[in-house]
Order: C-alpha cells, then structure tokens, then sequence
C-alpha cells in the first residue's frame, strides 16, 4: 500500500489526475510493470493497492556499487520492456529514477509509480513535494513543464544506464538545465561499445531531437535489435 503525501487533498485538479493516472496505470497490464489493484481514499486518506514484492529498488543496489554488465543489460531490457508497453500506448511515466525501478527477487524488473508526477503538475504545485519529477532525472523540456513525451522517459533512461554501465550520475546530479547552461558533457568511459555509448549518449542529449524517441527505440539502438 502507498500512502499519498497529504497535499493531494489540498489541490482537487490534481486529486482527480492521480485517481485518472491510477485507472490508466491498472490498464498496464505488463511483466515489467507493477499492477495497480486499487486507488482508494479512506477519509482524507489517499492510497494506492499494489501487488506485493519481495526484493530491493534500484537505488539500493546502485549503492553498493556499479552491477556486472550482463547484470546491467538485463535491468535495462525489463525496464525498456516496461516502458516501451507504456509509451505504445500512449502512456508517459515522468518520474522514471532508480527509486522507481524495483529488482523483484526472481530476477523480474519493474517498473512503479505511475502518474505521480503528473498528477503534480496538473494541481499547479511543486512536484518535489510528492516525490514526482525528480530533478536530476528530469529532462529539461519536462523542467520547463513543455508538454511530455516519451523522449523525456528517455532522457532518464539515458541517466540510469549511464549509472548501471559507468557509476557516478552523467551529470553529477546537476538538473538538465543547469548541466545545459554549463555546457556540461557525459564523459565516455574506456571500454564501452561503440554501439551502446552511442544510444546512452544520444538519449542524454539537451535537445528533443536528438534522443532516441521512445524507450522501445532506446532499447533497439543499444542492442541493434
């Protein structure tokens, strides 16, 4: 069960989003993807029913350490799966972080917390207060509230294999526009493929245009599949 920051009770427009989100989210049905049973208010309560899973976020495993590369592919290739399902069908989830991408014991990669953050958005309050749109993560066309696509999923993607396959945050934390007006550039590390550097790389661009445009194009341009 997740229990909702309490702000949500203060900004209607945003109530009504989250609950919408929630809907759409049970319609996800994906692998990679966490099931949503339920969105329901108990009081001035507000929770999402969830499945149960056993195993541990991303951001704990990042931690400890960068993982073995075939470790890394595989949390990439659920996570893209997951995400990839979302985008075909129309779904941004813009709040993608290694917060949000759960390591299921059996080895299952999913994807949480759908709606968040646009949820946020649409209730016209900070979204840091809710845990949505987590800057760092965040594109800077999604930073600057421009309408959201998928490309801005991918962004974050690129942020999350740069962290699987090099380490430290491409930018050091630094929010997009921030790493942009300091013409910042992720370093290539010795021995990463031609193939991958150049998909991680093209998904960390500035500029709309020059990222992969989905995660199912990310995942394709990494593999050549």
């Amino acid at each position: 069960i997740k229990l909702l920051n309490g702000d949500f009770r203060h900004h209607p427009k945003a109530l009504r989003t989250i609950e919408a989100e929630a809907r759409r989210a049970q319609e996800l049905a994906h692998p990679n993807i966490v099931t949503i049973h339920d969105f329901e208010r108990d009081g001035g309560h507000l929770f999402v029913v969830m499945e149960l899973l056993a195993g541990e976020p991303l951001d704990a495993l990042l931690r400890r350490g960068r993982p073995e590369p075939a470790l890394a592919a595989a949390i990439l290739a659920g996570l893209c799966a997951g995400l990839g399902h979302a985008h075909a069908r129309g779904v941004v989830h813009a709040d993608v972080k290694p917060a949000n991408v759960f390591l299921v014991d059996d080895g299952t990669v999913k994807l949480l917390d759908f709606g968040i953050a646009s949820a946020a958005r649409d209730g016209g309050f900070d979204t840091s207060s809710l845990g949505g749109m987590t800057l760092p993560y965040a594109s800077p066309q999604m930073t600057m509230l421009d309408e959201r696509r998928p490309d801005d999923d991918v962004y974050a993607l690129g942020c999350i294999a740069y962290e699987l396959y090099v380490g430290p945050h491409p930018f050091s934390s630094l929010p997009a526009l921030d790493a942009r007006e300091k013409c910042l550039l992720p370093v290539r590390p010795a021995g990463i493929e031609d193939r991958l550097w150049a998909t991680i790389a093209a998904a960390l661009s500035f500029e709309r245009s020059a990222r992969p445009r989905d995660a199912i194009a990310f995942h394709r341009g990494m593999t050549g599949g």
